[in-house]
């Protein structure tokens, strides 16, 4: 498969830490082989810190 993109909701947040090493390899070999954007929803600041660009939603009231 050569996805374009792929959209990624929490997707180490219930992993042991070997697991979650293994996904994020996984996303961003994927990102490198075949061009695809990783879109990721997390709270997890290490895997966020791991792409180029992070965008942070606020509730403001």
């Amino acid at each position: 498969m050569n996805p374009q993109r792929i959209l990624s909701d929490e997707p180490t947040a219930s992993l042991d830490l070997e697991n979650k090493e293994k996904i994020i390899n996984l996303l961003f070999d994927m990102n490198k082989e075949f061009n695809t954007t990783v879109i990721t929803v997390t709270h997890d600041l290490d895997l966020a810190n791991r792409h180029e660009r992070i965008i942070t939603l606020e509730r403001n009231e």
